[in-house]
């Protein structure tokens, strides 16, 4: 496993947030889920660019189920 480190780049900005809200925010981990940003130059929200590529990335993993199938 990497150094929590290069798992959590933005420890320092994190740790800063989660701290100015002492007592009423809680950080655990989970195995299954991440924190990510998303940003975007084309004027499109955040919301829609993950769900575009939620799908994208969706067809493409039943294109590679369907391709392994056959070997």
């Amino acid at each position: 496993r990497p150094p929590r480190s290069t798992l959590f780049p933005y420890t320092t900005l994190f740790r800063s947030a989660v701290d100015s809200f002492k007592g009423k925010v809680s950080v655990t981990t989970e195995e299954d889920k991440f924190l990510f940003s998303v940003e975007s130059v084309c004027g499109l929200p955040p919301e829609k660019i993950v769900e575009k590529a939620s799908e994208v990335i969706s067809s493409k993993s039943e294109e590679f189920k369907k391709l392994v199938s056959k070997i």
